[in-house]
């Protein structure tokens, strides 16, 4: 948290960001509004729950980034474990969700950056 703060003191944002900090899935439950961007990189096997809780509260048109959907190639195993079958699901969910326009970029373990367009 704090390099997260100091990086945003820096780049003179500290005041536009609302930093929350613990659990993700519950946080957001108890959160009114709508979000400009909101980054997901929690334990893997709350992936999918989390999109039900991200969609309502992302705005029109904001963006909400994904890590860890290659996950080290994992996703292409042919049996993958619960982690990465959650993973799997989870991307399956955005690339279906016709509120989302969604790619994944090849970098590292895989970012998803998905546009809210409904």
């Amino acid at each position: 948290m704090k390099l997260a703060k100091d990086f945003l003191g820096r780049a003179r944002a500290l005041d536009k960001v609302e930093i929350i900090h613990g659990d993700a899935i519950d946080s957001l439950e108890k959160r009114n509004g709508e979000f400009d961007l909101i980054l997901n990189d929690i334990d893997k096997e709350y992936y999918p729950k989390s999109l039900e809780v991200i969609l309502p509260r992302l705005r029109k048109g904001g963006i909400l980034i994904t890590d860890n959907l290659i996950w080290s190639g994992r996703v292409a195993e042919a049996e993958p474990d619960a982690q990465t079958r959650s993973i799997i699901e989870y991307t399956k969910m955005l690339y279906d969700s016709p509120d989302l326009w969604t790619t994944i970029i090849p970098l590292r373990d895989g970012v998803g950056i998905s546009y809210k367009l409904n």
